[in-house]
């Protein structure tokens, strides 16, 4: 997924790795989805207007529903009011909050606003039972696939 400033990405991607920007992917049993860039603040980057991006969230909702919703969330920018700056190019989306309200993800994963820019002092802000966290520098953190209901039902069934 590309940041805010990744505009050669395209021509010159990283290697080893795969762009899920826009995608809902299983890994391990966990379900994860991505949404690349910042705010719209000018056009000179990856960036995106509220409206865009919830168009962008829109069009993942079948695929969320068909993988029976998401674990975490990978985005560049963070949510509307937790761990986002004043200015437009360091405001998080008022989208994500939705979406967190609604799939309810373990994790929302974010980097964009750098702890060293004083935008908030916390790495870890817990919303509607998800933990938003912000990855400025690296962090590391273990995840359990959520057992679904026709999984348990099956273990349900083998321990008869």
């Amino acid at each position: 997924m590309r940041g805010n400033h990744d505009t050669i990405y395209n021509e010159s991607p990283p290697l080893g790795c795969m762009n899920i920007d826009g995608k809902v992917i299983v890994h391990d049993g966990i379900r994860i989805m991505g949404l690349e860039g910042s705010m719209w603040y000018g056009g000179r980057g990856v960036e995106y207007t509220e409206n865009q991006m919830s168009w962008k969230i829109s069009r993942l909702k079948f695929k969320i529903w068909r993988k029976g919703g998401i674990d975490i969330v990978l985005t560049h920018a963070p949510p509307k009011g937790i761990h986002d700056g004043k200015d437009v190019c360091h405001a998080g989306f008022a989208c994500f909050v939705k979406l967190i309200k609604r799939y309810k993800p373990q994790y929302f994963i974010h980097g964009h606003t750098h702890m060293s820019y004083g935008y908030s002092k916390e790495r870890i802000t817990e919303i509607n039972g998800t933990k938003v966290v912000n990855v400025d520098g690296y962090y590391i953190f273990e995840i359990k696939p959520k057992l679904r209901k026709k999984d348990r039902d099956k273990k349900e069934e083998l321990l008869k």
